[in-house]
């Protein structure tokens, strides 16, 4: 969802248009450095790393150490341009802007969210004045995305998913704000929606806002005709369902995922849906179900080696989870040890499936 994170392990494609202006605003860059020139040197680093973050899509696939360099050459122009431009930040305002905002992209596309988000303290504050909304809108973009992408790591904080919706929807402001006629706004709309609608099914009473967010998001896509965002959109439902252990409704809605992928052949998305339904009918106790989806998902792997050891998985789960209900059947329902000990052993077995 919403920030995106780069693989940046890629090489220069030779016939990059921005190959030849790349590589003489290196050699300008160190020319400034030998000559100590350090303002000069400054504007022109900044101007190299602005280019190099803003055209990463221009590099092929082929030499992931040429693109770590490149990548790294931006990230180091940014650090020696920074206390250069903020010694006089009054004057280097733009420049100061843009030499932050390529650190903070660089930083998240590694995976250093928490160093990225550091950096906002200071960048923040420089857009407090700026009046285009367009700019406006994919900074907030971008911010939300940071502390959405550090709530799924090993380092989030507590507040990481309120601080991603909050500048969603401070995205989402600008984005009414808009003239209609802009390229790529009604997507931008409905991403916006998703995004929303993810993030506030997570939060403790908002539940009702976040099914309307993503029946929203997939009514937009249905009419924007992007069939993955429609299906991707009907998976975060089912995983809001989920989180508020609706599971009827959970039901409901990976039939329907599945039903997308099968009309629109997305046939790698078939096993993992199957598996998800398999598992919530298992919850729900519907063995019988959970078997003739397994069959299932045997039939559609059978010439995948790599899958076996997980259909067996599958189908030992079905068999152990449905032999520990059973055993909790049969334990009477009176407060003495030996039966309380042995229900919670089976529930703890259940727990491990």
């Amino acid at each position: 969802m919403g920030h995106k994170r780069v693989t940046y392990g890629i090489g220069l494609v030779k016939k990059s248009p921005y190959k030849a202006e790349i590589q003489e605003m290196i050699k300008e860059y160190r020319d400034l450095q030998n000559k100590d020139d350090r303002d000069r040197a400054a504007a022109v680093g900044v101007n190299l790393a602005e280019l190099i973050v803003e055209h990463v899509e221009c590099f092929d696939t082929e030499t992931e150490e040429a693109q770590e360099r490149l990548i790294e050459r931006a990230l180091r122009a940014c650090e020696y341009a920074y206390p250069i431009l903020a010694a006089r930040k009054e004057d280097h305002l733009k420049q100061l802007r843009s030499c932050l905002s390529s650190q903070i992209k660089i930083l998240s596309w590694r995976g250093c969210f928490s160093d990225a988000i550091d950096i906002l303290d200071e960048f923040i504050p420089l857009i407090n004045d700026e009046e285009d909304d367009l700019y406006l809108r994919e900074v907030y973009h971008e911010v939300a995305g940071l502390y959405f992408c550090r709530g799924h790591s090993e380092d989030a904080k507590f507040d990481d998913y309120d601080n991603a919706l909050r500048f969603y929807k401070l995205e989402r402001r600008k984005l009414d704000s808009l003239p209609e006629d802009i390229e790529y706004l009604a997507d931008w709309k409905r991403s916006s929606n998703l995004n929303m609608g993810i993030l506030e099914a997570k939060e403790v009473g908002s539940f009702e806002s976040a099914i309307k967010n993503l029946t929203t998001a997939y009514n937009m896509a249905q009419e924007l005709g992007k069939r993955e965002e429609k299906r991707v959109t009907v998976w975060e439902m089912g995983n809001a369902y989920r989180n508020h252990g609706n599971l009827k409704q959970l039901v409901k809605a990976q039939q329907q995922e599945l039903n997308l992928i099968r009309r629109y052949q997305f046939k790698d998305k078939e096993a993992p849906c199957l598996e998800e339904m398999l598992l919530t009918q298992l919850e729900l106790g519907n063995y019988d179900k959970s078997r003739e989806l397994y069959d299932e998902l045997k039939v559609l792997l059978e010439d995948s080696e790599d899958s076996l050891e997980n259909l067996e998985r599958l189908s030992d789960a079905i068999s152990i989870i449905q032999s520990r209900k059973l055993a909790l059947t049969h334990q009477p329902e009176v407060a003495l040890l030996a039966p309380v000990y042995n229900r919670a052993v089976l529930y703890l077995e259940l727990g491990k499936h």
